[in-house]
């Protein structure tokens, strides 16, 4: 079958409605994330589509960026003269992304799709990066036309299990007794409502930015996102210590399909042992499970790592009793 690839700066009116058809789709593909996107990047975005006929076989994202802005906004962005001058760097070293792409509506045709992919390098004349949905196998046509392949990990939790089970599944000594203890010591889980809300979680992503020495995050990419993917899925969760707020967290739950969004511990929670984030995390699980939610991808691991901060998220990951499968990132220059 000959499928043709049609690249727009618009989608098209049914764009979000066929994305709920497919087990493929997360957030990362909506109309709203790639609007969140184009506004604080300052930069196009491309709605592709592959289809046959008249028939829409698979659709994605492309992204616009500017490797060289990517690189200094972390430590320029909340600078107001920097910040300025950071869109003067938007047209320098561009490149394009996706994430989480591309949905395919009839897996009987994803080899065609990804040798159309295969070609956009050519169409695009920059390099581009994407990763593919944890739930596809990887792509042997990405490779054997050029692209590098990045083989990583994420644990997926299976939400339609009943309570009993996916408590079960944690690890009973770092994972049940931690939410016990934080229980015990009436630490509570409140969402997240007010802008007020959403600056004590950005206040507890920066304190452990900072003590890891990558700059700060700026507010108005977080604020921005509160208002504009509220409509298809975005929450958020602060757990409280009186009024301490000990951890933090946004997720996203467009197609059933759980994301976290920047995860934030504060020191008074490292200081005192009090297991915020165990708390936090066993919060969402039930929270996703109540809410008839498919999968809670717990975003990412290297098992293979001999790094000691990538070898402490693997082992706080793994407690949760998701199961570990292989997450493919491409790449060509």
């Amino acid at each position: 079958m000959a499928i043709q690839t049609k690249i727009s700066e618009s989608p098209d009116d049914e764009w979000n409605i066929r994305l709920l058809n497919s087990r493929y789709s997360t957030i990362h593909q909506t109309v709203d994330y790639t609007e969140y996107i184009k506004a604080v990047n300052n930069m196009p975005s491309y709605y592709v589509t592959f289809h046959n006929n008249g028939q829409v076989l698979g659709q994605m994202v492309l992204h616009k960026i500017s490797r060289l802005r990517k690189k200094l906004e972390p430590k320029l962005g909340d600078i107001p003269l920097f910040s300025k001058l950071l869109n003067l760097t938007k047209t320098i070293k561009p490149m394009y992304v996706w994430h989480f792409g591309p949905v395919i509506f009839n897996i009987d045709y994803k080899n065609e799709i990804f040798h159309e992919i295969s070609k956009l390098r050519k169409t695009l004349n920059a390099p581009i990066y994407g990763s593919i949905h944890p739930l596809l196998e990887r792509s042997i046509e990405l490779v054997e036309n050029g692209w590098k392949e990045r083989k990583t990990h994420t644990f997926l939790i299976d939400l339609s299990l009943t309570t009993e089970q996916l408590w079960n599944n944690i690890d009973r000594h770092s994972g049940r007794k931690a939410v016990k203890r934080a229980q015990n010591k009436q630490v509570i889980i409140k969402p997240i409502e007010s802008l007020d809300d959403l600056k004590i979680h950005h206040q507890l992503l920066n304190e452990g930015m900072e003590i890891a020495g990558l700059g700060t995050y700026p507010f108005v990419y977080i604020k921005k996102s509160w208002e504009m993917l509220k409509n298809v899925g975005q929450f958020g969760f602060i757990a409280w210590h009186g009024n301490y707020p000990l951890a933090s967290t946004l997720v996203t739950t467009f197609n059933g399909y759980m994301n976290e969004w920047g995860f934030a511990r504060s020191k008074y929670d490292r200081d005192n042992l009090l297991n915020g984030p165990d708390i936090i995390k066993w919060h969402l699980i039930e929270w996703g499970h109540n809410n008839r939610f498919r999968i809670f991808d717990l975003t990412g691991v290297n098992p293979d790592s001999h790094n000691k901060k990538d070898q402490g998220i693997y082992k706080f990951k793994k407690k949760w009793g998701g199961q570990l499968r292989e997450w493919y990132h491409y790449n060509i220059s």
